[in-house]
Protein backbone atom coordinates (compact mmCIF):
# COMPACT_ATOMS: atom_id res chain seq x y z
CA UNK A 1 0.00 0.00 0.00
CA UNK A 2 2.82 2.39 0.88
CA UNK A 3 4.40 1.75 -2.53
CA UNK A 4 1.40 3.11 -4.46
CA UNK A 5 1.69 6.56 -6.01
CA UNK A 6 -1.68 7.58 -4.56
CA UNK A 7 -0.57 6.76 -1.01
CA UNK A 8 2.71 8.63 -1.47
CA UNK A 9 1.01 11.72 -2.89
CA UNK A 10 -1.60 11.74 -0.09
CA UNK A 11 1.05 11.29 2.61
CA UNK A 12 3.27 14.01 1.17
CA UNK A 13 0.32 16.40 0.83
CA UNK A 14 -0.80 15.71 4.40
CA UNK A 15 2.69 16.28 5.76
CA UNK A 16 3.17 19.45 3.70
CA UNK A 17 -0.16 20.83 4.95
CA UNK A 18 0.03 19.54 8.53
CA UNK A 19 3.46 20.98 9.41
CA UNK A 20 2.64 24.65 8.68
CA UNK A 21 -0.84 24.29 10.23
CA UNK A 22 0.65 22.76 13.38
CA UNK A 23 3.29 25.50 13.59
CA UNK A 24 0.75 28.26 12.98
CA UNK A 25 -1.59 26.81 15.60
CA UNK A 26 1.17 26.68 18.19
CA UNK A 27 2.24 30.22 17.38
CA UNK A 28 -1.37 31.41 17.57
CA UNK A 29 -1.92 29.74 20.96
CA UNK A 30 1.38 31.09 22.28
CA UNK A 31 0.58 34.60 21.08
CA UNK A 32 -2.98 34.44 22.45
CA UNK A 33 -1.74 33.20 25.84
CA UNK A 34 0.98 35.86 26.05
CA UNK A 35 -1.41 38.61 24.98
CA UNK A 36 -4.05 37.59 27.54
CA UNK A 37 -1.53 37.31 30.34
CA UNK A 38 -0.15 40.75 29.52
CA UNK A 39 -3.69 42.11 29.41
CA UNK A 40 -4.46 40.40 32.73
CA UNK A 41 -1.38 41.89 34.35
CA UNK A 42 -2.25 45.32 32.98
CA UNK A 43 -5.82 45.12 34.31
CA UNK A 44 -4.68 43.88 37.73
CA UNK A 45 -2.23 46.75 38.02
CA UNK A 46 -4.92 49.27 37.02
CA UNK A 47 -7.24 47.83 39.68
CA UNK A 48 -4.44 48.05 42.26
CA UNK A 49 -3.70 51.70 41.33
CA UNK A 50 -7.39 52.62 41.56
CA UNK A 51 -7.92 50.84 44.89
CA UNK A 52 -4.69 52.29 46.28
CA UNK A 53 -5.81 55.80 45.27
CA UNK A 54 -9.16 55.35 47.01
CA UNK A 55 -7.44 54.04 50.12
CA UNK A 56 -5.04 57.01 50.22
CA UNK A 57 -7.89 59.51 49.87
CA UNK A 58 -9.79 57.97 52.78
CA UNK A 59 -6.83 58.14 55.19
CA UNK A 60 -6.95 60.64 58.01
CA UNK A 61 -4.08 62.93 58.93
CA UNK A 62 -2.78 60.13 61.18
CA UNK A 63 -2.77 57.81 58.13
CA UNK A 64 -5.57 55.66 59.49
CA UNK A 65 -9.12 54.92 58.30
CA UNK A 66 -12.22 56.02 60.11
CA UNK A 67 -14.53 53.11 61.04
CA UNK A 68 -17.19 54.23 58.58
CA UNK A 69 -14.53 54.48 55.81
CA UNK A 70 -13.34 50.99 56.60
CA UNK A 71 -16.85 49.61 56.14
CA UNK A 72 -17.40 51.60 52.94
CA UNK A 73 -14.05 50.62 51.38
CA UNK A 74 -14.51 46.99 52.37
CA UNK A 75 -17.92 47.05 50.68
CA UNK A 76 -16.33 48.42 47.52
CA UNK A 77 -13.69 45.69 47.57
CA UNK A 78 -16.35 43.00 47.82
CA UNK A 79 -18.23 44.64 44.97
CA UNK A 80 -15.07 44.57 42.82
CA UNK A 81 -14.58 40.93 43.75
CA UNK A 82 -18.11 40.00 42.70
CA UNK A 83 -17.88 41.83 39.40
CA UNK A 84 -14.25 41.24 38.44
CA UNK A 85 -13.71 37.86 40.13
CA UNK A 86 -10.56 39.13 41.84
CA UNK A 87 -9.51 38.68 45.44
CA UNK A 88 -8.39 42.03 46.87
CA UNK A 89 -6.61 42.67 50.16
CA UNK A 90 -5.02 45.76 51.64
CA UNK A 91 -2.01 45.12 53.85
CA UNK A 92 -0.05 47.27 56.25
CA UNK A 93 3.71 47.45 56.02
CA UNK A 94 4.03 44.45 58.33
CA UNK A 95 2.01 42.27 55.95
CA UNK A 96 -1.09 42.20 58.13
CA UNK A 97 -4.41 42.14 56.31
CA UNK A 98 -6.36 45.35 56.92
CA UNK A 99 -9.17 44.89 54.36
CA UNK A 100 -10.27 41.72 52.59
CA UNK A 101 -12.81 41.26 49.78
CA UNK A 102 -13.37 37.70 50.93
CA UNK A 103 -13.68 36.03 54.27
CA UNK A 104 -10.47 34.18 55.07
CA UNK A 105 -8.34 32.92 57.93
CA UNK A 106 -5.02 34.19 56.55
CA UNK A 107 -4.07 37.33 58.51
CA UNK A 108 -0.49 37.99 57.41
CA UNK A 109 0.93 37.72 53.88
CA UNK A 110 4.51 38.80 54.53
CA UNK A 111 5.70 35.33 53.59
CA UNK A 112 4.57 35.82 49.98
CA UNK A 113 7.38 36.78 47.65
CA UNK A 114 5.50 39.52 45.83
CA UNK A 115 4.59 41.17 49.14
CA UNK A 116 8.17 41.00 50.36
CA UNK A 117 9.41 42.53 47.10
CA UNK A 118 6.82 45.34 47.07
CA UNK A 119 8.05 46.52 50.49
CA UNK A 120 11.15 47.76 48.66
CA UNK A 121 8.97 50.23 46.77
CA UNK A 122 8.11 48.51 43.48
CA UNK A 123 5.18 46.41 42.42
CA UNK A 124 5.67 42.67 42.02
CA UNK A 125 3.79 39.93 40.21
CA UNK A 126 4.04 36.17 40.01
CA UNK A 127 1.94 33.16 39.03
CA UNK A 128 1.58 29.85 40.80
CA UNK A 129 -0.70 26.84 41.00
CA UNK A 130 -3.31 26.64 43.69
CA UNK A 131 -2.66 24.12 46.48
CA UNK A 132 -5.03 21.62 44.80
CA UNK A 133 -3.04 22.20 41.56
CA UNK A 134 -6.21 22.71 39.55
CA UNK A 135 -5.91 26.40 38.79
CA UNK A 136 -3.18 28.88 37.97
CA UNK A 137 -3.39 32.14 39.95
CA UNK A 138 -1.75 35.48 39.31
CA UNK A 139 -0.52 37.39 42.38
CA UNK A 140 0.16 41.15 42.35
CA UNK A 141 1.46 43.33 45.19
CA UNK A 142 1.31 47.11 44.60
CA UNK A 143 2.70 49.67 47.07
CA UNK A 144 0.47 52.60 48.04
CA UNK A 145 2.52 55.74 48.59
CA UNK A 146 1.90 59.32 49.59
CA UNK A 147 1.35 61.97 46.94
CA UNK A 148 5.01 62.94 47.05
CA UNK A 149 5.99 59.24 46.75
CA UNK A 150 8.30 59.58 49.75
CA UNK A 151 6.41 57.39 52.17
CA UNK A 152 4.82 53.96 51.72
CA UNK A 153 1.36 53.71 53.30
CA UNK A 154 0.11 50.20 52.49
CA UNK A 155 0.16 47.36 49.97
CA UNK A 156 -2.69 46.37 47.65
CA UNK A 157 -2.58 42.61 47.10
CA UNK A 158 -4.68 41.14 44.27
CA UNK A 159 -5.17 37.50 43.35
CA UNK A 160 -6.89 36.48 40.11
CA UNK A 161 -7.23 33.01 38.66
CA UNK A 162 -6.47 32.42 34.98
CA UNK A 163 -9.36 30.04 34.45
CA UNK A 164 -11.07 32.31 31.85
CA UNK A 165 -7.84 32.53 29.89
CA UNK A 166 -7.27 28.78 30.13
CA UNK A 167 -10.85 28.08 29.01
CA UNK A 168 -10.44 30.49 26.09
CA UNK A 169 -7.18 28.79 25.07
CA UNK A 170 -8.82 25.36 25.32
CA UNK A 171 -11.71 26.50 23.13
CA UNK A 172 -9.21 27.96 20.69
CA UNK A 173 -7.22 24.71 20.57
CA UNK A 174 -10.39 22.65 20.10
CA UNK A 175 -11.50 24.81 17.21
CA UNK A 176 -8.02 24.69 15.72
CA UNK A 177 -8.07 20.90 15.93
CA UNK A 178 -11.46 20.75 14.22
CA UNK A 179 -10.24 23.12 11.50
CA UNK A 180 -7.03 21.08 11.13
CA UNK A 181 -8.94 17.82 10.72
CA UNK A 182 -11.25 19.43 8.18
CA UNK A 183 -8.25 20.82 6.27
CA UNK A 184 -6.44 17.48 6.34
CA UNK A 185 -9.52 15.59 5.14
CA UNK A 186 -10.03 18.13 2.36
CA UNK A 187 -6.37 17.82 1.37
CA UNK A 188 -6.62 14.00 1.44
CA UNK A 189 -9.71 14.04 -0.80
CA UNK A 190 -8.15 16.53 -3.22
CA UNK A 191 -4.89 14.54 -3.23
CA UNK A 192 -6.73 11.29 -3.99
CA UNK A 193 -8.58 12.99 -6.85
CA UNK A 194 -5.35 14.47 -8.24
CA UNK A 195 -3.46 11.21 -7.76
CA UNK A 196 -6.19 9.22 -9.48
CA UNK A 197 -5.77 11.49 -12.48
CA UNK A 198 -2.17 10.24 -12.60
CA UNK A 199 -2.52 6.64 -11.48
CA UNK A 200 -5.51 5.68 -13.63
CA UNK A 201 -3.73 6.48 -16.93
CA UNK A 202 -0.54 4.87 -15.57
CA UNK A 203 -2.49 1.73 -14.62
CA UNK A 204 -3.93 1.59 -18.13
CA UNK A 205 -0.46 2.04 -19.59
CA UNK A 206 0.88 -0.72 -17.31
CA UNK A 207 -1.88 -3.14 -18.34
CA UNK A 208 -1.31 -2.36 -22.01
CA UNK A 209 2.47 -2.78 -21.61
CA UNK A 210 2.02 -6.13 -19.83
CA UNK A 211 -0.40 -7.29 -22.51
CA UNK A 212 2.10 -6.21 -25.16
CA UNK A 213 4.84 -8.11 -23.32
CA UNK A 214 2.60 -11.20 -23.40
CA UNK A 215 2.72 -11.12 -27.19
CA UNK A 216 -0.40 -9.02 -27.72
CA UNK A 217 0.95 -7.05 -30.65
CA UNK A 218 -1.75 -4.40 -30.40
CA UNK A 219 -0.82 -1.72 -27.88
CA UNK A 220 -4.31 -0.45 -27.08
CA UNK A 221 -4.10 2.54 -24.76
CA UNK A 222 -5.38 5.95 -25.78
CA UNK A 223 -4.60 8.78 -23.35
CA UNK A 224 -6.25 12.01 -24.43
CA UNK A 225 -4.37 14.31 -22.05
CA UNK A 226 -1.64 16.55 -23.41
CA UNK A 227 0.51 16.42 -20.29
CA UNK A 228 3.58 14.27 -19.57
CA UNK A 229 1.45 11.11 -19.19
CA UNK A 230 -0.12 11.73 -22.58
CA UNK A 231 3.35 12.20 -24.04
CA UNK A 232 4.46 8.96 -22.35
CA UNK A 233 1.49 7.14 -23.88
CA UNK A 234 2.35 8.51 -27.33
CA UNK A 235 5.98 7.45 -26.84
CA UNK A 236 4.94 3.93 -25.78
CA UNK A 237 2.55 3.76 -28.75
CA UNK A 238 5.40 4.72 -31.06
CA UNK A 239 7.76 2.26 -29.34
CA UNK A 240 5.20 -0.55 -29.74
CA UNK A 241 4.85 0.31 -33.43
CA UNK A 242 8.62 0.30 -33.86
CA UNK A 243 8.88 -3.06 -32.08
CA UNK A 244 6.10 -4.53 -34.22
CA UNK A 245 7.75 -3.19 -37.34
CA UNK A 246 11.10 -4.59 -36.21
CA UNK A 247 9.55 -7.97 -35.41
CA UNK A 248 7.86 -8.06 -38.79
CA UNK A 249 11.12 -7.11 -40.42
CA UNK A 250 12.99 -9.81 -38.46
CA UNK A 251 10.44 -12.43 -39.49
CA UNK A 252 10.78 -11.37 -43.11
CA UNK A 253 14.55 -11.33 -42.70
CA UNK A 254 14.60 -14.90 -41.33
CA UNK A 255 12.20 -16.09 -44.05
CA UNK A 256 14.36 -14.51 -46.74
CA UNK A 257 17.51 -15.92 -45.17
CA UNK A 258 15.93 -19.37 -44.98
CA UNK A 259 14.89 -19.09 -48.61
CA UNK A 260 18.44 -18.17 -49.64
CA UNK A 261 19.99 -21.11 -47.80
CA UNK A 262 17.35 -23.57 -48.99
CA UNK A 263 17.78 -22.39 -52.59
CA UNK A 264 21.58 -22.72 -52.46
CA UNK A 265 21.50 -26.10 -50.70
CA UNK A 266 18.80 -27.37 -53.06
CA UNK A 267 20.97 -26.39 -56.04
CA UNK A 268 23.98 -28.17 -54.54
CA UNK A 269 21.94 -31.27 -53.66
CA UNK A 270 20.37 -31.38 -57.13
CA UNK A 271 23.78 -31.15 -58.77
CA UNK A 272 25.18 -33.88 -56.51
CA UNK A 273 22.19 -36.15 -57.18
CA UNK A 274 22.60 -35.68 -60.92
CA UNK A 275 26.27 -36.49 -60.66
CA UNK A 276 25.49 -39.64 -58.68
CA UNK A 277 22.84 -40.62 -61.22
CA UNK A 278 25.37 -40.78 -64.01
CA UNK A 279 25.83 -37.21 -65.18
CA UNK A 280 29.46 -37.42 -64.15
CA UNK A 281 30.03 -39.74 -67.10
CA UNK A 282 29.29 -36.88 -69.51
CA UNK A 283 32.13 -34.33 -69.36
CA UNK A 284 29.98 -31.36 -70.38
CA UNK A 285 27.19 -32.18 -67.88
CA UNK A 286 29.72 -32.91 -65.18
CA UNK A 287 31.40 -29.54 -65.67
CA UNK A 288 28.05 -27.70 -65.58
CA UNK A 289 26.99 -29.40 -62.36
CA UNK A 290 30.37 -28.81 -60.75
CA UNK A 291 30.13 -25.14 -61.74
CA UNK A 292 26.66 -24.99 -60.23
CA UNK A 293 27.97 -26.47 -56.97
CA UNK A 294 30.77 -23.91 -56.96
CA UNK A 295 28.44 -20.98 -57.64
CA UNK A 296 25.92 -22.07 -55.01
CA UNK A 297 28.71 -22.61 -52.50
CA UNK A 298 30.10 -19.20 -53.30
CA UNK A 299 26.60 -17.77 -52.90
CA UNK A 300 26.38 -19.21 -49.37
CA UNK A 301 29.87 -17.94 -48.53
CA UNK A 302 28.95 -14.45 -49.79
CA UNK A 303 25.77 -14.56 -47.73
CA UNK A 304 27.66 -15.56 -44.58
CA UNK A 305 30.30 -12.90 -45.20
CA UNK A 306 27.73 -10.15 -45.67
CA UNK A 307 25.68 -11.28 -42.66
CA UNK A 308 28.86 -11.15 -40.60
CA UNK A 309 29.48 -7.61 -41.84
CA UNK A 310 25.96 -6.62 -40.81
CA UNK A 311 26.36 -8.10 -37.33
CA UNK A 312 29.71 -6.33 -36.80
CA UNK A 313 28.20 -3.00 -37.79
CA UNK A 314 25.57 -3.47 -35.13
CA UNK A 315 27.94 -4.02 -32.21
CA UNK A 316 31.43 -2.72 -32.98
CA UNK A 317 32.76 0.77 -32.55
CA UNK A 318 34.55 2.09 -35.63
CA UNK A 319 36.48 4.88 -33.92
CA UNK A 320 39.49 2.76 -32.95
CA UNK A 321 39.64 0.93 -36.30
CA UNK A 322 40.06 3.92 -38.59
CA UNK A 323 43.29 4.49 -40.51
CA UNK A 324 44.33 7.52 -42.54
CA UNK A 325 44.98 6.18 -46.07
CA UNK A 326 45.19 7.36 -49.66
CA UNK A 327 41.61 6.98 -50.88
CA UNK A 328 42.65 6.92 -54.54
CA UNK A 329 45.15 4.12 -54.05
CA UNK A 330 42.76 2.12 -51.85
CA UNK A 331 39.91 2.43 -54.37
CA UNK A 332 42.19 1.54 -57.30
CA UNK A 333 43.34 -1.61 -55.49
CA UNK A 334 39.73 -2.67 -54.85
CA UNK A 335 38.83 -2.08 -58.51
CA UNK A 336 41.73 -4.30 -59.63
CA UNK A 337 40.69 -7.06 -57.21
CA UNK A 338 37.12 -6.99 -58.52
CA UNK A 339 38.37 -7.26 -62.10
CA UNK A 340 40.57 -10.27 -61.23
CA UNK A 341 37.74 -12.08 -59.43
CA UNK A 342 35.29 -11.76 -62.32
CA UNK A 343 35.06 -15.12 -64.09
CA UNK A 344 33.04 -13.81 -67.01
CA UNK A 345 33.45 -10.81 -69.31
CA UNK A 346 32.19 -7.57 -67.80
CA UNK A 347 31.78 -3.91 -68.69
CA UNK A 348 34.82 -1.67 -68.78
CA UNK A 349 35.67 0.00 -65.47
CA UNK A 350 37.20 3.45 -65.54
CA UNK A 351 38.44 5.28 -62.44
CA UNK A 352 38.75 9.05 -62.31
CA UNK A 353 40.52 10.64 -59.34
CA UNK A 354 42.74 13.62 -58.51
CA UNK A 355 46.42 13.27 -59.29
CA UNK A 356 47.26 14.25 -55.74
CA UNK A 357 46.94 11.98 -52.72
CA UNK A 358 43.48 12.11 -51.16
CA UNK A 359 44.03 11.26 -47.50
CA UNK A 360 41.06 10.18 -45.49
CA UNK A 361 40.39 8.31 -42.26
CA UNK A 362 38.66 5.01 -43.09
CA UNK A 363 38.21 1.49 -41.82
CA UNK A 364 39.92 -0.28 -44.74
CA UNK A 365 37.94 -3.53 -44.79
CA UNK A 366 34.61 -1.71 -44.54
CA UNK A 367 35.50 0.83 -47.21
CA UNK A 368 36.58 -2.05 -49.44
CA UNK A 369 33.17 -3.65 -48.87
CA UNK A 370 31.41 -0.44 -49.93
CA UNK A 371 33.39 -0.25 -53.20
CA UNK A 372 33.09 -4.00 -53.89
CA UNK A 373 29.30 -4.05 -53.43
CA UNK A 374 28.78 -0.94 -55.56
CA UNK A 375 30.99 -2.35 -58.34
CA UNK A 376 29.37 -5.81 -58.24
CA UNK A 377 25.99 -4.18 -58.44
CA UNK A 378 27.08 -2.11 -61.46
CA UNK A 379 28.68 -5.14 -63.20
CA UNK A 380 25.55 -7.21 -62.65
CA UNK A 381 23.31 -4.68 -64.41
CA UNK A 382 25.67 -3.41 -67.15
CA UNK A 383 26.23 -5.31 -70.39
CA UNK A 384 29.76 -6.51 -71.05
CA UNK A 385 29.64 -5.24 -74.62
CA UNK A 386 29.33 -1.47 -74.81
CA UNK A 387 28.96 -1.10 -71.05
CA UNK A 388 30.97 1.39 -69.04
CA UNK A 389 31.35 1.75 -65.30
CA UNK A 390 32.91 4.92 -63.89
CA UNK A 391 34.38 5.37 -60.42
CA UNK A 392 34.94 9.03 -59.49
CA UNK A 393 36.63 10.39 -56.37
CA UNK A 394 36.36 14.06 -55.47
CA UNK A 395 37.36 16.01 -52.41
CA UNK A 396 36.97 19.65 -51.44
CA UNK A 397 37.18 21.58 -48.17
CA UNK A 398 33.81 20.31 -46.98
CA UNK A 399 33.36 16.73 -48.11
CA UNK A 400 34.77 13.70 -49.89
CA UNK A 401 32.59 12.04 -52.53
CA UNK A 402 32.81 8.58 -54.10
CA UNK A 403 30.59 8.05 -57.16
CA UNK A 404 29.97 4.76 -59.01
CA UNK A 405 27.94 5.19 -62.21
CA UNK A 406 27.07 2.91 -65.14
CA UNK A 407 25.13 2.94 -68.41
CA UNK A 408 23.36 -0.32 -67.71
CA UNK A 409 19.76 -1.40 -67.24
CA UNK A 410 18.91 1.20 -64.62
CA UNK A 411 16.25 0.95 -61.94
CA UNK A 412 12.52 1.49 -62.34
CA UNK A 413 10.74 4.23 -60.43
CA UNK A 414 8.82 1.58 -58.48
CA UNK A 415 11.94 -0.24 -57.31
CA UNK A 416 14.14 2.81 -56.62
CA UNK A 417 12.75 3.57 -53.08
CA UNK A 418 13.44 -0.04 -51.96
CA UNK A 419 16.93 -0.72 -53.26
CA UNK A 420 18.60 -0.19 -49.86
CA UNK A 421 16.29 -2.64 -48.06
CA UNK A 422 17.72 -5.99 -46.97
CA UNK A 423 17.02 -8.89 -49.37
CA UNK A 424 15.43 -6.60 -51.92
CA UNK A 425 16.69 -7.36 -55.41
CA UNK A 426 15.48 -6.83 -58.95
CA UNK A 427 17.23 -10.03 -60.08
CA UNK A 428 15.28 -13.32 -59.81
CA UNK A 429 16.48 -15.39 -56.83
CA UNK A 430 17.15 -18.44 -59.03
CA UNK A 431 19.83 -16.57 -61.00
CA UNK A 432 23.27 -16.78 -59.46
CA UNK A 433 26.66 -15.59 -60.59
CA UNK A 434 30.11 -14.94 -59.32
CA UNK A 435 28.99 -11.44 -58.29
CA UNK A 436 26.52 -12.68 -55.67
CA UNK A 437 23.41 -11.80 -57.67
CA UNK A 438 20.10 -12.43 -56.04
CA UNK A 439 21.15 -11.94 -52.39
CA UNK A 440 19.74 -8.43 -51.95
CA UNK A 441 22.16 -7.54 -49.13
CA UNK A 442 24.92 -5.59 -50.88
CA UNK A 443 23.27 -2.16 -51.02
CA UNK A 444 21.78 -2.60 -47.53
CA UNK A 445 25.29 -3.20 -46.18
CA UNK A 446 26.66 -0.22 -48.08
CA UNK A 447 23.97 2.05 -46.64
CA UNK A 448 24.55 0.80 -43.09
CA UNK A 449 28.33 1.24 -43.31
CA UNK A 450 27.97 4.76 -44.71
CA UNK A 451 25.41 5.83 -42.11
CA UNK A 452 27.42 4.26 -39.29
CA UNK A 453 30.11 6.80 -40.20
CA UNK A 454 27.72 9.78 -40.44
CA UNK A 455 27.83 9.74 -44.22
CA UNK A 456 25.02 9.60 -46.78
CA UNK A 457 24.32 7.60 -49.90
CA UNK A 458 21.92 8.41 -52.73
CA UNK A 459 21.00 6.96 -56.09
CA UNK A 460 19.84 8.50 -59.33
CA UNK A 461 18.60 6.10 -61.98
CA UNK A 462 16.31 5.73 -64.95
CA UNK A 463 15.15 2.56 -66.64
CA UNK A 464 17.54 1.55 -69.47
CA UNK A 465 19.67 4.65 -68.88
CA UNK A 466 21.96 3.52 -66.11
CA UNK A 467 22.43 4.38 -62.43
CA UNK A 468 24.63 6.62 -60.34
CA UNK A 469 25.39 5.93 -56.66
CA UNK A 470 26.95 8.80 -54.69
CA UNK A 471 28.55 8.34 -51.26
CA UNK A 472 29.32 11.58 -49.42
CA UNK A 473 31.32 11.95 -46.18
CA UNK A 474 31.87 15.19 -44.33
CA UNK A 475 35.53 16.07 -43.83
CA UNK A 476 34.71 17.55 -40.42
CA UNK A 477 33.37 14.18 -39.20
CA UNK A 478 36.30 12.20 -40.69
CA UNK A 479 34.88 8.86 -41.72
Amino acid sequence: MVHSITTKIVLVALVVVFIPIYWLNREAVTFFDRFNRQALEHNMRNHAVMIGSQYRQLLTSENILAPEDVARLNHQLRDYDNRMKIHIRILNLKGDVLLNSRDGQERNLLHMREVEYSLSGGYAMRNALTPDRKLMNYYLAYPVKTEDLKQMLAIVHIVQDTNPVILAIKRMIERQQIATWIALMAVAVISVLLASGITRPLARLTQSALAFARKDTRFRCRIKSKDEIGQLADALQLMAKEINDRNSYNREFVDALQHEYIGALAGIKGAVDNLNDGAKEEPEDRDNFIETIGLQTQRMLNLIKQLNALSQLGVESLRDRKMTLDLVGLTSAVVEDVKKNCRKPHAAIDISAPSVIVEFAVVPELFNLVVVNLLNNAIRHTPAVGGLIRVDIKQDNNCTCLTVSDNGAGISDGDLPHIFERFFTTVPKNIVSSHGAGLGLGLAIVKQIVEAHDGSISCRSAKNKGSQFSVVFSNSLQF
